[in-house]
């Protein structure tokens, strides 16, 4: 038992009970929009994207640890993700990975820490084609 539960004054030993974190990010389903989404045939430090969902190579695996793990949930999206961990008391990106669409990607072995999750979709080169083909918006006349 916790030290507040026990008798006033009463010295208890430490709790052996540690407490893990996980949390889940669920991607919510789009199409792509090629004006913002990033077109690109590989990651933005000039690796090839990853043949199936998992770390982007060359980039540092930081924050190693046992304590927490991140679910990325990609699987209503139509495009895959590009997902960084940001440690947000270190100010710097801990882990960088892809998430192909329709497809989850757990990234565990972190330590403890406040994290923020960044994502962006990434337009495959099959959206690509298809943005490039597809008629523009048409704009609003100002004035109306």
């Amino acid at each position: 038992p916790d030290a507040w539960a026990g008798l006033d004054g009463a010295r208890l030993p430490a709790s052996q009970v540690k407490a893990l974190a996980v949390t889940q990010l669920v991607v919510p389903p789009r199409q792509p929009d090629c004006a913002t989404d990033l077109a690109t045939p590989g990651a933005p430090n000039g690796e090839p994207w990853p043949a199936d969902s998992g770390y982007i190579a060359g980039y540092p695996v930081g924050n190693q640890g046992k304590e927490m793990s991140v679910v990325v949930d990609n699987s209503a999206n139509e495009s895959p993700v590009f997902v960084k961990i940001h440690d947000l008391d270190r100010r710097s990106n801990v882990r960088h990975a892809y998430v192909e669409s329709h497809a989850t990607l757990t990234i565990d072995a972190l330590a403890a820490g406040r994290y923020e999750v960044r994502y962006q979709n990434v337009v495959t080169e099959a959206a690509h084609a298809a943005c490039a083909s597809a008629a523009p918006l048409r704009q609003a006349a100002a004035g109306l």
